[in-house]
């Protein structure tokens, strides 16, 4: 496998199971700025569902394991 390609995967299987605790952190970031701001309680309808999470994580994994299995492979031809 291309070298550039490898990188791709790597980068983009990293940015896949970081896109989950991002933006969970953007989101108690939003509750604590609307708790600053003195309300007593807050509900958010924006976290994001431990489906998606899982989601991104194993597709990141998944696109990791590939470029590390291309890393390996010789080409034979």
């Amino acid at each position: 496998m291309k070298p550039s390609v490898l990188i791709s995967l790597f980068i983009v299987g990293a940015v896949l199971i970081a896109i989950p605790p991002f933006f969970g952190y953007l989101h108690t970031l939003e509750v604590v700025e609307l708790m600053k701001e003195g309300a007593n309680r807050v509900t958010l309808n924006g976290s994001i569902s431990s489906g998606y999470s899982f989601a991104c994580w194993g597709a990141g994994v998944l696109m990791i394991l590939v470029g590390v299995i291309g890393a390996f492979q010789t080409n034979d031809s």
